[in-house]
């Protein structure tokens, strides 16, 4: 389910090349090992001493001509501010995917400006509910520093948001989002401790 979505949601083709730089524990890994191959796309995996050397890292991109990439918005930063862009040729780049911290608007506008045929589109995506929200981003306008929305929750997925009581807010108004999808978990494995901590969130979502 999470694949085929995936792969759905962000076109993902046979002549896709995926740049995947996260271990095997980590959730963002899951793009390039199940949607990728479900696509038929080819997945790059990215050897760690890479991710600490940013203008390495923009090479290899650029050789392996990445057509998608997908990361914490701190190792795209790091691009931005270390991996000299302008003197790499990542016009096969097509789609930037970004979740698991916010990622500052500034940096946020200069990173598109240097890849101006790119899109770029937020994934949130805590652990539990990796990729089941998104929002493409428009071009991002100099005058605004606002945060980047989570936009719209993908397909076979349900969300709500409640406040602390655990009930409905209105349209507009502030609260916790609660996720249910087939996607999630129904707990921490071997993890009662945690189970116990999350019950209320476990039994809404």
């Amino acid at each position: 389910s999470y694949a085929k979505l995936s792969v759905a949601t962000y076109d993902v083709q046979p002549e896709d090349r995926l740049g995947n730089h996260a271990p095997l524990h980590f959730d963002i890994s899951t793009f390039g090992y199940f949607s990728g191959t479900l696509a038929g796309a080819t997945a790059v995996i990215i050897p760690d001493v890479y991710t600490k050397f940013p203008a390495s890292l923009s090479q290899l991109m650029a050789d392996e001509r990445l057509t998608i990439w997908y990361s914490v918005p701190f190792a795209l930063i790091q691009l931005l501010l270390r991996g000299v862009l302008s003197d790499r040729d990542l016009s096969a780049l097509r789609w930037v995917l970004f979740g698991g911290e916010p990622f500052p608007p500034k940096q946020l506008r200069a990173l598109m400006q240097h890849l101006p045929q790119t899109r770029f589109s937020n994934v949130y995506g805590p652990a539990e509910v990796n990729q089941c929200t998104y929002y493409h981003l428009p071009t991002l306008p100099e005058e605004t520093d606002d945060s980047i929305p989570l936009g719209q929750i993908w397909d076979n997925t349900e969300g709500i948001v409640v406040d602390e009581a655990d009930e409905l807010v209105a349209p507009g108004e502030v609260g916790e989002l609660l996720i249910r999808s087939p996607t999630m978990m129904r707990g921490y494995w071997n993890r009662a401790d945690l189970n116990q901590q999350a019950k209320p969130t476990l039994r809404k979502a």
